[in-house]
C-alpha cells in the first residue's frame, strides 16, 4: 500500500512539473508547505459510525487532492520531501541500503 500523500503528491508532480526546471530542489511558499501539512494529517474523529468515519476520510482526502492542484508544484514536492523525511524508520533501510548500492556499482 502506497500513501494516499505519496500518490497524490507524484500524481501532482507528474501532471504539471515535468517540465520545471528543478522540481525536487527549488523550494516551495511556507505558508503553502504549512495548509498542505496540515491537510495531509489524520484527524482524530468521534466514532459513531463505521459510514461517518470513512466519509469524513474520504471529505480529507479531497480537500488535500485539491489544495495540491491549488498551490505552486515545489511546495507540493517540498511537502512530499518532508514527509518523507519525517518517515518513523527510512525507505531503505540498511539490510536494502547494502544490496540497493551493491547492484548500482555492479551495473557501472
Amino acid at each position: 500500500d502506497i500513501p494516499f500523500i505519496i500518490s497524490a503528491s507524484i500524481r501532482e508532480v507528474e501532471r504539471r512539473g515535468m517540465n520545471e526546471v528543478g522540481v525536487y530542489r527549488v523550494s516551495g511558499s511556507a505558508s503553502d508547505l504549512q495548509k498542505l501539512k496540515k491537510s495531509f494529517e489524520s484527524s482524530e474523529y468521534k466514532v459513531t459510525s463505521i459510514n461517518y468515519i470513512i466519509n469524513c476520510l474520504l471529505i480529507d482526502a479531497y480537500e488535500a487532492e485539491q489544495l495540491l492542484k491549488e498551490v505552486d508544484v515545489h511546495s507540493v514536492t517540498g511537502n512530499l520531501k518532508s514527509y518523507l523525511r519525517e518517515l518513523p524508520e527510512a525507505l531503505y533501510t540498511d539490510q536494502y541500503y547494502q544490496r540497493v548500492s551493491i547492484n548500482f556499482k555492479l551495473r557501472l
